[in-house]
């Protein structure tokens, strides 16, 4: 199945300052590697936020997730992996199979100063908010 992600999606990247911490939520499997955001930058361990507006033939929604980058141990290969989402639309959850949307809110948009504008709630109540000027 196709997976579009829309324009005018949003990510953005922190350094993971607490190392032990990261460690403790990576998946079994999983370990932690540094990487470049940009060529000239020095390799570190990162963070990812993405929001995005998605669809599919079968479903169309926002997500939000949260990514590190990390290599899998049993095939060492590299990639993104999602530590934690939030989603208005059907996901597929590794563990759970194909989910339901988990949201009460979602917002992405911008203003008319080209501000971008997230709030998304989900059912634990719990509210990922922010206003990014531009």
């Amino acid at each position: 199945m196709g997976f579009v992600v829309e324009p005018y999606s949003t990510f953005l990247v922190y350094e993971i300052v607490d190392l032990e911490w990261d460690k403790q939520l990576t998946p079994d499997g999983f370990e932690l590697v540094k990487t470049k955001i940009f060529e000239d930058s020095e390799p570190n361990y990162y963070a990812i936020f993405g929001i995005f507006n998605v669809h599919t033939s079968a479903f169309w929604g926002t997500r939000l997730e949260v990514n590190i980058i990390a290599k899998n141990k049993r095939n060492n290969l590299t990639s993104g992996v999602i530590m934690d989402y939030d989603a208005n639309t059907l996901s597929h959850d590794m563990q759970k199979g194909v989910v339901d949307s988990i949201t009460n809110q979602v917002l992405f948009t911008t203003d008319y100063d080209s501000n971008i504008i997230v709030d998304i709630t989900n059912e634990k109540n719990l509210v990922h908010s922010f206003l990014m000027p531009h």
